[in-house]
């Protein structure tokens, strides 16, 4: 299952949607929404904005491109990237704007802080991380 199957397929469960709900949004047949989820069949870039738009997310993150496809790739990168951020902005800060810890929200909300502060993530072949922000 590629990225975009499984990230489609989490918005829909996450959003209470069912598969026929988002196929009449986009005025196609059940069988061929359920085609993206299978990842059986590729929407086109009309589509995939459609359905950004529909679940209010970034292209970004429904391709698993940019720091989503980070994110989902590299297990521990939410988490020390979470560390870093809070080491920048202030734990308390962050914490009295999100409701928790940046950690606990979602990995749509997650990815949009940290391509707004953050400008280059690099993996390293040993396992580490390395984080340069912006400005």
């Amino acid at each position: 299952m590629s990225c975009f199957s499984e990230n489609l397929r989490k918005l829909r469960h996450k959003s209470g949607k069912t598969q026929k709900d988002v196929a009449d949004y986009l005025k196609i047949t059940d069988r061929g929404y359920r085609g993206y989820e299978l990842g059986t069949r590729e929407p086109d870039v009309e589509k995939i904005n459609s359905l950004a738009n529909y679940f209010d997310v970034p292209v970004d993150y429904l391709l698993g491109n940019g720091i989503y496809g980070q994110l989902q790739s590299v297990p521990k990168l939410k988490e020390v990237l979470a560390t870093e951020i809070e080491k920048q902005l202030g734990a308390d800060l962050l914490q009295s704007l999100l409701g928790g810890p940046l950690s606990a929200v979602d990995d749509v909300t997650f990815g949009k802080i940290a391509d707004l502060l953050v400008e280059e993530i690099q993996i390293c072949e040993d396992g580490s991380i390395v984080i340069q922000f912006k400005g």
